[in-house]
């Protein structure tokens, strides 16, 4: 038997036939998007996870701050002053990182140290006599002290620049805001 040649409408069905359909063609084009969509997604979570990591990175400082009790005490005795304190987590939490960056380090506060000449000291909850001693139950707390360690008074928990100055320090910031020699 001869093989007969095939017909132009038997070929063009054989390439119709390995041909993709339209709707065949769509499943892949919307997986393609599927998978651009997650990619884009995954982007974005790594983008927030880096930078919810980078902004809890470094724990803000209190500069110029002492940061040992006996020292602080004996600044304080030579100067008849004294002793202003802070008292946070040694792993800060967000109340003592917020109350240094809008309190402890707010300039009206630092005017208010530096007007009664208080010695400045820093303090961790790491230190566990020192936290039984003053009977600190949460951070953040300010304590003032006399030069001999004695408690004068205490205050836990946030607060802000002016409730620190005014209601702590006893110093009105009306004074302080108005004050143009410092």
């Amino acid at each position: 038997m001869t093989e007969q040649p095939e017909q132009p409408e038997q070929i063009e069905k054989i390439k119709k036939s390995d041909q993709p359909e339209p709707s065949q063609s769509k499943p892949t084009d919307k997986a393609s998007k599927d998978r651009k969509v997650k990619m884009a997604f995954g982007l974005i979570v790594v983008v927030v996870i880096l930078f919810v990591w980078h902004s809890q990175g470094k724990d803000p400082e209190l500069v110029g701050w002492l940061t040992d009790y006996d020292t602080a005490l004996a600044q304080a005795k030579q100067q008849h002053t004294q002793v202003a304190v802070f008292v946070t987590r040694r792993s800060m939490g967000q109340d003592d990182k917020r109350m240094i960056g809008r309190c402890m380090t707010h300039p009206r506060v630092e005017k208010a140290l530096d007007y009664l000449g208080f010695v400045k000291l820093h303090q961790t909850n790491a230190d566990k006599a020192f936290v039984d001693r003053y009977d600190i139950k949460t951070t953040p707390a300010t304590l003032l002290l006399d030069s001999d360690g004695k408690l004068i008074k205490k205050q836990e928990g946030y607060q802000s620049d002016v409730q620190y100055a005014n209601t702590f320090l006893g110093v009105q910031t009306s004074v302080l805001d108005n004050d143009k020699e410092n």
